[in-house]
């Protein structure tokens, strides 16, 4: 693994979008996607994490064999309630005060959000309350306050011989999907995230947009996307994506962010819902 005094520092892009956590059973994926999408198109990004457990002897197993890990950056309560809204109305059902969303059916609660250092906290510090269930400061990802990196859900993962993957609506560099598969002290250090993506291979699949993280200019000449050798299958856009079939896989569908789902063309860009 990388440690900290490798990495680069001289990142200049950063997004300050904060974060809120959802999770379900793989086997409902698709109507909490729907929901999830919703947030995206009302410009909030969204991530799916999954972790994969392959071998037939986990068919008659009670243990999930696969679990997904989604996170809506930056949404609220009232976000849901906007969201509720816009469904009761855009399904006619004016006279029902309150149309529920398929995230109602599982949502169970609320958790406070502040960070090591404030009471509000950014997406890298949450990111990491997610993945290494520490507080860190703003602006850390994946490393505790004094800059010492913490082991995440993912590498966990990886550790128990399980496949891993990174689907998300953001720059696959971003605070929240780094602060799975990645360290640094700085979430402007982007470039070093993705220097850790291709070396570390903490994540066998990671799709989103960032490109700009990947070329000649951000990573050295041999590791820039497109020259990572035949370890990895590189994807830019929904139909090289549909005809990948091998991992490691990288997916960069956008320069930073991906479009919001209400701005995506479905002809060069997939969703959130094929990524996962």
């Amino acid at each position: 693994m990388l440690q900290l005094s490798d990495l680069r520092s001289d990142d200049v892009r950063s997004d300050t979008r904060d974060g809120a956590a959802a999770t379900r059973p793989r086997r409902s994926l698709v109507p909490c996607v729907a929901a999830l999408g919703l947030f995206a198109a009302l410009g909030l990004f969204t991530m799916v994490i999954l972790f994969m457990r392959g071998g037939l002897s986990l068919l008659y197993s009670t243990a999930p064999r696969n679990i997904i890990f989604m996170v809506s950056d930056g949404h609220g309560a009232a976000h849901l309630t906007l969201a509720r809204e816009y469904r009761r109305r855009n399904a006619f059902v004016n006279a029902a005060p309150v149309v529920p969303l398929h995230l109602d059916e599982f949502l169970v609660g609320s958790s406070r959000t502040s960070s090591a250092n404030s009471i509000v906290t950014d997406s890298a510090a949450g990111g990491t309350a997610l993945s290494c269930a520490k507080k860190t400061n703003n602006g850390m990802i994946a490393t505790d306050p004094s800059g010492r990196p913490c082991a995440t859900l993912m590498e966990a993962a990886r550790a128990a011989g399980m496949r891993t993957g990174l689907a998300v609506t953001s720059s696959v560099t971003d605070a929240t999907p780094a602060s799975f598969a990645a360290h640094v002290p700085i979430r402007r250090m982007e470039r070093s995230v993705a220097l850790q993506y291709a070396v570390n291979g903490t994540a066998d699949v990671v799709l989103g947009g960032g490109r700009a993280m990947f070329n000649s200019q951000a990573l050295p000449e041999r590791m820039a996307a497109g020259k990572w050798g035949d370890k990895w299958t590189v994807a830019t856009d929904a139909r090289s994506l549909a005809a990948a079939e091998s991992t490691p896989l990288l997916g960069l569908f956008g320069i930073y962010n991906m479009p919001n789902e209400i701005d995506r063309d479905p002809q060069t860009t997939p969703s959130l819902r094929e990524m996962a």
